[in-house]
């Protein structure tokens, strides 16, 4: 399984803060990370765009560790500029899942493409499939997301669903604990997006808070991960286990 850290806009607009989780980025066995740009509208009200010149920066830097750096979008006019630097992979929005000028955008680069499917309907995702070839397809992964932290929406059994319209489907989280990525361990879910934060505390609201999980939360996420692939083990046992007592072997 693949990890895919997201900033979202938890870096506020600031380079010191951007570099943090940059830094941390670079220095786990993580191998993926996407920053997110969201409409010109959303700037108007929030002073959240890191320049350009940054996002260059970002790129040269985990390229050079090899590992891959994705841009997650919201409309042409806002990532136009940076959406042309050399990302490895490309997000596009739940909220622009029916943008066809930003579909039509993306997938000139040729390079792989996740779609975030948040409360489409089934008729926009058919839609929104529908506008790329066979051969675009074949890089592209709808993502799973309830954009809602109520366990009755999580609505997992929904995966089943998308590969109706796709034959990769990836998981993007957006609840309160670390449990639907624990229970989709065993499905064929290759790819998993998770928001990150730099610390946990009730003296910060970050853009992406409630679904994010700190620095060290995702390194707790990473043991419980690794625990529970040793639970699920293979199909055969190593051995039997057998305990005396009182000079008897007794199995269990």
């Amino acid at each position: 399984m693949n990890l895919i850290l997201e900033v979202g806009l938890n870096h506020f607009g600031k380079i010191n803060e951007s570099k943090k989780y940059l830094d941390f980025f670079l220095n786990s066995n993580y191998k993926y990370i996407t920053y997110q740009i969201q409409k010109e509208t959303f700037y108007k009200k929030f002073n959240f765009k890191l320049p350009i010149t940054h996002y260059k920066k970002l790129i040269e830097s985990v390229h050079k560790k090899n590992k891959k750096i994705g841009l997650a979008v919201a409309d042409v006019k806002s990532c136009r500029d940076v959406a042309m630097l050399n990302f490895d992979f490309y997000k596009i929005l739940s909220i622009s899942l029916t943008n066809k000028e930003l579909i039509d955008f993306i997938k000139k680069f040729k390079k792989p493409i996740f779609i975030s499917c948040g409360t489409a309907s089934n008729h926009e995702i058919s839609q929104c499939v529908s506008r790329l070839k066979s051969n675009e397809k074949k890089r592209t992964e709808l993502i799973h997301t309830s954009l809602s932290y109520e366990d009755v929406d999580q609505n997992l059994k929904r995966i089943e669903l998308l590969r109706n319209y796709s034959d990769k489907v990836a998981y993007g989280h957006h609840y309160k604990n670390f449990l639907p990525i624990i229970l989709l361990l065993n499905s064929n879910i290759k790819n998993f997006f998770i928001y990150i934060k730099t610390k946990s505390t009730k003296n910060r609201n970050y853009p992406d808070d409630k679904h994010a999980f700190s620095f060290t939360e995702i390194k707790k996420l990473n043991n419980i991960l690794d625990e529970c692939k040793n639970l699920f083990g293979s199909k055969y046992k190593r051995n039997k286990y057998i305990k005396t007592i009182n000079d008897e072997k007794i199995s269990f």
